[in-house]
């Protein structure tokens, strides 16, 4: 806010219940395992931000580092800065991946946490998303998605659906799409947008896809809905007329 707090609202009635000492805060990304926050700031270092007490402390060593995900057990926070992808663990305080971006990504959108602490999915400018992965505790960038027909002009926003098994990208030629979560092969393409899809969120259950756009509309999607087989069954003869 103005007055330099960081307000939460209650869902429902969107009033403020409580307030922090948070001046020029940004973007908040909640830990899915504690009453806790990755708190953006403007211009500065972000910071991991306790719900309960108040108390706050700088993440990713003081760098301006724009948080854009917390791991599931809510141990690691991940983030981007000029390109490059950084991982930091939040009970040790201290960097567990720094790594710049493969050649032809662009401008880095978002990153998300794979389930368990698997790796994270990056979204960019110029190309599909891309996984890096965290084997034996050395990250390093895996191939891109199989069977992905690459989006004219890259991705915009991730969600990762633990519960439903699968990742949905937002893009900027208007599409959502799905892959799946367990080999990341392609599965199906919504489209309804008029504009740039530049976000993408989905519910607890993994059911409900919800995405909005440049077009200023919020889309709600069925994540199990896939097109219908196309197929003619039956016997035709043909003859000339």
């Amino acid at each position: 806010t103005e007055a330099g707090e960081l307000l939460l609202l209650d869902p429902v009635t969107l009033r403020a219940w409580k307030s922090f000492p948070v001046a020029a805060a940004k973007t908040v990304v909640f830990s899915p395992a504690a009453n806790a926050a990755a708190v953006e700031i403007a211009n500065a270092a972000p910071v991991w931000l306790d719900l309960d007490t108040g108390t706050s402390r700088p993440l990713f060593g003081g760098k301006a580092v724009w948080p854009c995900d917390v791991s599931d057990d809510g141990t690691m926070v991940c983030g981007q800065m000029a390109g490059a992808v950084f991982v930091w663990s939040i009970p040790d305080n201290v960097e567990l991946a720094r790594e710049p971006a493969p050649p032809g990504t662009g401008w880095l959108h978002d990153v998300k946490f794979l389930p368990g602490r698997q790796g994270v999915v990056v979204a960019s400018f110029e190309r599909e998303p891309l996984v890096l992965a965290c084997q034996d505790s050395k990250w390093s960038w895996k191939d891109s998605f199989a069977r992905f027909e690459p989006h004219e002009r890259g991705t915009s926003g991730l969600a990762v659906s633990p519960p439903g098994g699968f990742i949905a990208a937002s893009s900027f030629n208007h599409e959502v799409s799905l892959w799946n979560l367990a080999d990341f092969r392609f599965e199906v393409r919504f489209f309804g947008h008029l504009d740039e899809a530049w976000s993408v969120a989905v519910s607890p259950d993994g059911r409900t896809i919800a995405s909005g756009g440049q077009d200023r509309l919020v889309l709600l999607w069925d994540s199990r809905w896939r097109p219908p087989d196309q197929r003619i069954e039956g016997e035709f003869k043909v003859s000339d007329p």
